[in-house]
């Protein structure tokens, strides 16, 4: 049956040539079309490293009031000091509210947003010129409560808030680190230090690590090209809180509309001689603004996908119901000599799917040279591999069955039920 089938094959080449041909390039198209949008659906369907309920988590930004404005309060040489001071206090009216359960502030700490505070990390004393790229967030205790943040070791949010409260950093996993055979867990004890310190300049130590946590990407379509490490901001140093953004409000489940509502109403919540919070929004809303843009072009791909495979299905079924219409007669004579519809179909279908393995290896080997000559883009780094090599080629492969198999089937199917006698009075 099989040497039949391959002297079949063999005998029309001219035509199972153009059929290679058209499902290597099919195949190719496909590919390409997956390996374009597997990364982005990988990065969406990631643990965002802290709690999902985007919607109890407010901010509002820190501003002051500048020296030249009418309602600009003059302290003199302690116009720094107070203006922290009064912050300190606008802050102590959020953390009395009864609905309210965590304030922080945070510089670079919240998701959502297209910072680039990299740097890269090592042992303190370390000789490793491989270090732990990281993506620095500081933060204030009470960020931990606010985001929730999660950790790798079971610890929970108040042994987390403990370890920022003695002034030790949080670092996290990433899959670049295990690609390049460092494990952020034996940093837990140690101080860290840059590794791009300059020649015969001494280091600058990090606090002591404290715990691993889980990465915090900066939106939800971006595979993470760092980790991430959080330093302890202190609420209390006039310095560190005179470089945080903004004030993060975590409110109890149904209770934002409070909030909403006595930030409007009570200046006290909103303003304090010069300082000022400003543009209140919850995390859910700058979520929305952040990720409109690749929403919409990941809605866009994911149609222009389902268009282009639906195209493509209906050329192949197009291409299978002229090819089994041209052996109409062939088969006919087949059921005349005793084969059944079931033999017959299934000897259609292995004949395609042998055409389709071949045209499966001319497309690996056309798309391996298209991938070293970045014709086509594949990020094969940072342990990404698998939604950027394999997700595209099973992908692919299922889908370009499924459609051959449903375009030799449905015509072969029709054929079927013509009379054989008819079949071979037409022939």
């Amino acid at each position: 049956m099989k040497r039949a089938l391959l002297k079949q094959i063999g005998n029309e080449w001219r035509d199972n040539i153009w059929l290679i041909i058209e499902l290597t390039i099919v195949t190719i198209v496909i590919w390409f079309l997956i390996g374009t949008i597997s990364p982005k659906l990988h990065a969406l369907f990631q643990p965002m490293g802290i709690a999902n309920d985007y919607e109890n988590v407010y901010i509002a930004s820190i501003n002051w009031i500048p020296e030249e404005s009418p309602e600009f309060t003059d302290f003199g040489e302690d116009d720094n000091h107070n203006n922290l001071q009064d912050l300190r206090y606008i802050l102590s009216q959020f953390r009395g509210k009864p609905y309210v359960e965590a304030v922080g502030v945070h510089k670079n700490g919240l998701p959502f947003f297209f910072s680039a505070f990299n740097t890269a990390y090592r042992a303190a004393g370390s000789e490793d010129s491989i270090g732990y790229s990281t993506n620095q967030r500081l933060m204030s205790t009470g960020m931990v409560k606010v985001l929730g943040l999660q950790s790798l070791e079971g610890l929970s949010t108040e042994q987390l808030t403990e370890i920022l409260e003695k002034g030790e950093v949080l670092i996290s996993n990433h899959p670049i680190y295990e690609y390049t055979g460092r494990n952020p867990a034996e940093l837990v004890g140690k101080q860290l230090e840059s590794l791009y310190n300059r020649e015969n300049e001494e280091p600058e130590l990090t606090p002591r690590v404290g715990a691993l946590i889980r990465a915090i990407p900066r939106s939800e379509f971006e595979s993470m090209n760092v980790g991430t490490t959080i330093l302890p901001l202190d609420e209390n140093n006039d310095e560190a809180l005179q470089g945080a953004w903004d004030v993060a409000i975590r409110v109890k489940s149904g209770m934002g509309r409070m909030l909403e509502e006595d930030f409007r109403n009570d200046i006290s919540l909103s303003r304090l001689r010069n300082a000022r919070l400003t543009e209140l929004h919850t995390l859910a809303q700058q979520r929305y603004m952040t990720q409109y843009i690749p929403t919409v072009e990941l809605r866009l791909y994911i149609s222009g996908i389902c268009f282009m495979i639906f195209i493509i299905f209906l050329g192949l079924l197009g291409t299978f119901w002229f090819r089994v219409q041209q052996r109409t007669g062939e088969i006919a004579l087949r059921k005349v000599t005793g084969a059944t519809s079931d033999d017959i179909v299934r000897r259609l279908i292995g004949e395609v799917f042998v055409l389709f393995a071949i045209a499966v290896i001319i497309a690996t080997v056309i798309t391996v040279i298209l991938v070293k000559s970045s014709v086509i883009p594949v990020y094969l780094e940072y342990g990404y591999w698998k939604q950027s090599v394999l997700t595209p080629t099973i992908g692919t492969l299922l889908i370009m069955s499924i459609a051959v198999m449903l375009g030799v089937w449905f015509p072969a199917y029709r054929a079927m039920r013509v009379q054989p006698a008819i079949a071979l009075k037409e022939e």
